[in-house]
Formats: structure tokens, sequence, C-alpha cells
């Protein structure tokens, strides 16, 4: 960026230095939960299935449960399927290449910053897709402060918040503009 640094330097260098790590936490994070959820699910099956009528307290999330944690634990594969259906495209990594004017200084310096900007969007989107998941096994233990809406709301979020890039040319090209290009 330059030899004096300065705040555009040091987000790219934050951004270069979590990005990678963020996302195998993430990924690891998602299949320890999913695991978890799993085994509750089971372990609550096989106390259901000792109480015909249920035992004081058993909601009948069991399956609910299990399919939650599955979800969980093939994150990677949900989140592709929820970015195939809104950008037809699984693929969660997207390259960027601005295009700006002399006006602005460096194309290079602005670029490496907005990447770095995109990168982390792109972990909190993928932070809020899994507590997307996490709220609906909350809503189908019957928790009440959360609904599904907000559970799909976060999760959507989430996949417009990981595929920014693919979301602003979307815009641009329903709007029939460029004002800038994001590939």
């Amino acid at each position: 960026m330059g030899s004096t640094g300065g705040l555009g330097q040091a987000i790219v260098a934050f951004a270069t230095d979590i990005y990678q790590p963020s996302k195998s936490f993430l990924a690891l994070l998602a299949y320890i939960i999913g695991l978890a959820l799993v085994i509750g699910g089971l372990v609550k099956w096989k106390r259901a299935a000792a109480y015909p009528h249920g035992p004081p307290g058993q909601s009948d999330s069991v399956i609910a449960k299990m399919l939650v944690g599955v979800c969980f634990i093939s994150a990677g594969n949900t989140m592709g399927a929820f970015t195939g259906s809104i950008f037809g495209t699984g693929a969660i990594a997207t390259s960027l290449s601005l295009d700006y004017t002399s006006a602005v200084g460096s194309g290079a310096q602005w670029s490496a910053v907005i990447a770095a900007c995109l990168q982390i969007i792109e972990l909190l989107g993928i932070a809020f897709f899994l507590k997307g998941l996490w709220m609906q096994q909350a809503v189908f233990d019957g928790k009440g402060h959360v609904s599904m809406g907000s559970a799909f709301t976060h999760m959507i979020f989430g996949v417009l918040g990981a595929k920014l890039p693919a979301l602003v040319n979307l815009v641009q090209g329903s709007l029939k503009t460029s004002i800038f290009t994001v590939s």
C-alpha cells in the first residue's frame, strides 16, 4: 500500500491474517454444533421411546433437531444451496476487480482495501447464516423469543453478505447502471 502504512494497509493486513483461519474456525464450529445437535436429538429420541406419551418438558422436535444438526454439519453445502438459489451459482468465493477514475487515486490501493473489507463482510455473512440455522433449532424447540421468519432473515442476509460482490452486480444489472465493476 505504501511505505508509511495507514488505515488501508492495516485493513488489508487484518483481513489477510484472519480470513482463512476464521473460515476454518467457523466450519469447525458448525461441525461441532451439528454433531452435538444430532447426538442430542438421538438422546431425546431414546428418552421419548421410553415414555410413549412423552416425559414432562419434552418437545416433539427430535427429528427437527437432528435435521438442523445435519444442516450444521454440511453448512458449506447448505450455504451453497442458498447462494445457488439466489445467484445461480453455489460458489461462495468471488474475486474483485474495480474500475476507478484517476480522481480517487491508485486503483490497486482501493481494490486491496475494498477486497479486504469484502472478506470481512463475507466472514460476517457466514456467521449470520450459521446463527440463522441455530435460531431455527430454537424455533423447533419451542422457544418463544425466536421466530422462523427471523431465522430465515438471518440466513438470507448472511448469504447476501457472503456474496456481496454478486449482489452489487445483480442490483446494478437490475437498475441498468454500471457505477463500478465487481467481478
